[in-house]
């Protein structure tokens, strides 16, 4: 569903006409779509990351799971890489862009549906089979509603939520606002800002991979 839901929502993106086309509602609908996608990449990723946490060796699992945020900023680089690319063609170009950026939204409706086939045809982790068969065999006290969790488990659900907002907070202000404020406010030329961030995600991927080496050799926690 989350595939689905982010796919639409990037299609929608490329189909939403201009600004002098509609006015303002172009403005609505395109803070609509990326809300979508906002939500939808989330469930996606906490999904991904369960699945691979589920999936691999415990005394792996941190390499693994880096795998992860290393697939992207991967796919960071690629569209950076390419409106940089695209950018540094030459101003006489640039009338076109705007037809070409919706063309490449408009193309991701079936990266969506070559992600839900493979996603579909993926087995069920051993944790979570382990988990399904607990739960058929004493249905009865298995139950946990989301009052329960919340209840009960509230200060570590909390403190998660902090811990991911300040990640998340650091990370699209580097990764998505930054390039715009090098910009607009620091006067670099579009291409140059743009290039400095693809520079910076290359950089990061190494250092993800040996956090994530160093959390299976001295504990995640630690």
């Amino acid at each position: 569903m989350t595939l689905i839901m982010k796919a639409i929502a990037t299609l929608s993106i490329g189909l939403i006409p201009g600004y002098a086309a509609i006015g303002s509602t172009a403005t609505v609908l395109l803070l609509v779509a990326r809300l979508v996608q906002g939500f939808s990449t989330g469930g996606e990723y906490a999904g991904a990351m369960t699945f691979i946490a589920e999936s691999t060796p415990d005394k792996k699992r941190g390499f693994m799971s880096s795998g992860l945020e290393v697939g992207t900023l991967v796919g960071y680089i690629a569209g950076a890489g390419l409106v940089t690319a695209l950018t540094y063609i030459g101003p006489g170009n640039h009338a076109g862009m705007g037809l070409e950026n919706s063309v490449f939204y408009c193309c991701t409706d079936r990266i969506g549906l070559i992600g839900f086939y493979l996603c579909d045809k993926l087995e069920k982790t051993p944790a979570f089979e382990a988990m399904e068969t607990e739960k058929s065999e004493d249905k009865e006290n298995n139950y946990v509603s989301v009052k329960d969790i919340l209840q009960f488990h509230w200060t570590p659900i909390l403190i998660g939520m902090i811990v991911v907002f300040f990640y998340n907070v650091v990370n699209y202000t580097i990764l998505s606002y930054m390039p715009s404020h090098l910009t607009a406010v620091l006067d670099y030329g579009q291409a140059e800002g743009l290039l400095l961030i693809v520079i910076i995600m290359v950089i990061m991927i190494p250092i993800v991979l040996l956090m994530g080496y160093f959390s299976d050799r001295i504990g995640a926690k630690k």
